[in-house]
């Protein structure tokens, strides 16, 4: 198995305020990872929900620009640890530091303007024993409607469609995690290299997130016995075939699976060329940096894309 990095590893600069052994040792073997996204009432109106639960560690990530109150908050919350980023850091790259400094293996990844509906005791501890890399809970927009978080590859006219559903039994498999939450496994996430911070499209992070942990034998479902209900509206994702839509189709896509590894083969690069912008020489070095990657990775993969989609689309069809 190679050792060469999956994603790029960014050596990001961040402060953390408050104890790696505060808190305490009773309650869910979980970190809840609270992401800053609203305001800072709502941060603290979040931590006092989750405190509430027997939560064994919080932490915040939030930015420096809109954090005041950190040393407060700690002593208020024992198990709190603060993440201080920078305020243009992508959610990928905040959820992969985070991942780092966790303590516990399961880590509840949530939004500080998302609140966690009533659950069963029985129904959390279903999701921390369950293991699948990420597993999504169910998510309810600001008015109580059911969010259609159940994200399918389909292939139509040879072409990729990712359509969204609404969940329609207690267990679904999805393509990734809606809005980026979930409850995921710390080890597998990380031993995958997280999310590709070389994106800045968060939709084709996230799909390209999906297929990867497709591709190399890994699940992500939704179960319902978890829910939480939006603040706000979630802005629509930004689909187009922009440049991460080119590096998803050439480190995705355009991948096949052969016996035992996967290849990136050099017949292939002519359905980059007549995609991709730039001069011969620009496109032909972009394919080449690819095809590196995957051969450094090509024994990880169990799966090709092709036959991901292919089977979510026979299965949408019967």
């Amino acid at each position: 198995m190679s050792t060469t990095p999956l994603t790029p590893k960014e050596n990001l600069p961040y402060t953390v305020i408050g104890s790696p052994h505060g808190g305490q040792n009773t309650g869910f073997l979980i970190t809840v990872l609270i992401l800053a996204d609203g305001s800072q009432h709502d941060v603290y109106e979040a931590l006092k929900r989750v405190s509430a639960l027997a939560i064994r560690e919080m932490i915040v990530v939030d930015s420096s620009s809109r954090n005041r109150d950190s040393e407060s908050l700690c002593r208020e919350f024992p198990n709190l640890r603060l993440m201080i980023v920078d305020s243009l850091l992508s959610t990928g790259q905040k959820i992969n530091l985070a991942m780092r400094e966790a303590r516990e293996n399961m880590v509840f990844v949530v939004k500080s303007s998302q609140r966690l509906l009533p659950f069963l005791e029985s129904s959390m501890q279903e999701l921390i024993e369950r293991r699948s890399l990420c597993t999504v809970p169910l998510h309810k927009s600001p008015s109580g409607d059911l969010l259609p978080i159940v994200h399918v590859p389909l292939e139509h006219k040879n072409q990729l469609t990712i359509v969204n559903h609404l969940p329609s039994r207690d267990i679904l498999p999805s393509l990734y995690p809606y809005d980026y939450v979930g409850l995921y496994d710390r080890e597998k996430f990380l031993s995958m290299g997280g999310y590709d911070t070389s994106y800045h499209n968060p939709y084709w992070q996230k799909v390209e997130f999906g297929y990867r942990c497709r591709m190399w034998g890994e699940t992500i479902v939704c179960q319902a016995g978890i829910r939480l209900q939006n603040s706000y509206e979630i802005e629509a994702e930004n689909t187009s075939a922009d440049a991460d839509y080119l590096r998803f189709f050439l480190h995705v896509l355009l991948l096949e699976y052969e016996n035992d590894h996967a290849v990136l083969a050099s017949r292939r690069f002519w359905n980059y060329w007549k995609i991709a912008s730039g001069s011969y020489f620009k496109r032909k070095s972009q394919f080449k940096a690819a095809q590196a990657w995957v051969q450094a990775h090509a024994y990880l993969y169990k799966h090709d894309a092709r036959y991901i989609t292919e089977l979510w689309t026979k299965v949408g069809e019967s």
